[in-house]
């Protein structure tokens, strides 16, 4: 019964994410001048407290982590996280509705593969996971965590020397592993609690001020990727990279993948990497970036 109450309220929580994401990135980009996409400053970002459309994509954003938080209290973060992947076709429709255009054929064959490589990894990781173990490794959760802070960072570096099309992909997939240790920290933090540890133990502690340190950077991050890009692209990466990220580190840190294998790994990272070319296939042949890509031809052929 917990684990279909999880299911369920994580599906909920994936309508948030999508509406959260398309109102906040039409607030940014309303502040750019058409044609201008560029980082956003502390002082725009804080800007954007004042403006209602983006308030209201943050309150969208606070529901489905509210539920996403309770998911995870209710089953292993295998099963919770890659639901999230939900959040993908859902974010195309709303904003093709309210800007107007038809998704393509190839926006929708992207959506497909992203969504089939996540699904095929998460029914993987479910069949040979089990529950996680009954205590909490610190070391190991400390490795982790730097481990991802790097990949991060490595991903943000990259972002300001790609092309406009895949910047805002670098610096979504940057914050996506950010807030896939943010939700891992967050069910290490359950476990820990669960065993009757104390919520004022050091342990405790660090699991707080990690998973709103990496919460804070990567919602950095992905207010950058809005300003740059588009949120079906930016939603797509999170939803690929944050559960991808989560449930490795629940495989590995938290032990629920004990019956897990090489070829099971094996064919994990294909499913993985068959949901990143999905992802790379909706930031090209998104309707703006296709236009953006005709602009560009059209301005070398006047040069």
């Amino acid at each position: 019964m917990s684990l279909t109450a999880a299911v369920g309220l994580m599906i909920l929580s994936t309508f948030g994410f999508a509406g959260g994401a398309v109102f906040q990135h039409m607030s940014i980009r309303a502040e750019q001048r058409p044609g201008k996409e560029q980082a956003l400053t502390l002082r725009q970002l804080g800007g954007q407290l004042r403006e209602p459309q983006w308030l209201l994509g943050l309150l969208l954003i606070i529901l489905g982590a509210a539920l996403h938080v309770a998911a995870l209290f209710l089953a292993p973060v295998t099963v919770v996280q890659p639901i999230g992947i939900l959040a993908v076709p859902w974010s195309v429709l709303l904003a093709s509705k309210i800007h107007g255009y038809r998704a393509s054929r190839s926006v929708w064959l992207a959506v497909s593969v992203t969504v089939a490589g996540i699904v095929s990894f998460t029914v993987l990781s479910t069949r040979f996971s089990h529950e996680e173990r009954a205590s909490i490794d610190l070391p190991l959760v400390l490795i982790a965590v730097v481990l991802g802070c790097m990949i991060g960072a490595g991903l943000f570096t990259i972002s300001r020397g790609a092309s406009v099309a895949f910047r805002s992909l670098a610096l979504a997939a940057g914050g996506a592993v950010l807030f896939g240790l943010t939700s891992a920290l967050l069910k290490s933090l359950f476990v820990w609690l669960k065993v009757g540890e104390s919520l004022l133990s050091p342990a405790a502690g660090f699991l707080c001020l990690g998973g709103i340190a990496t919460c804070v950077v990567g919602g950095w991050m992905i207010q950058q990727a809005y300003a740059v890009g588009h949120p079906e692209v930016v939603v797509g990466a999170l939803t690929t990279v944050d559960p991808v990220v989560a449930v490795v580190y629940g495989l590995v840190v938290l032990d629920e993948g004990m019956r897990i294998n090489a070829p099971v790994v094996v064919a994990m990272l294909a499913c993985g990497a068959v949901a990143a070319l999905g992802v790379a296939g909706l930031a090209r042949y998104h309707p703006e970036a296709r236009q953006r890509a005709s602009l560009a031809g059209a301005k070398c052929g006047r040069g």
